[in-house]
């Protein structure tokens, strides 16, 4: 019954020390990725920002007066 029990704990034992080695390798994984997170964030509304630009309505909700730079403020 010793025997058994012994082993028993042997394997808890490897079970925790494999655990908290993963634990270590998920941190470590995890803390490269912001960076990457924030940059795909920017990236995305860059491209929105420039996809509504290319449209050729400036920006949505607004419009130009003909011929010339002055946003209409009654199409606000």
């Amino acid at each position: 019954m010793t025997s058994d029990s012994d082993d028993l704990e042997q394997q808890l034992r490897q079970n925790l020390k494999l655990r908290a080695e993963l634990g270590a390798k998920v941190a470590k994984a995890k803390q490269g990725g912001g960076f990457a997170y924030r940059l795909g964030w920017v990236l995305y509304w860059i491209c929105l920002l420039l996809a509504n630009q290319s449209a050729g309505n400036g920006y949505a909700g607004t419009k130009k007066l003909a011929n010339s730079g002055v946003i209409d403020p009654t199409c606000i």
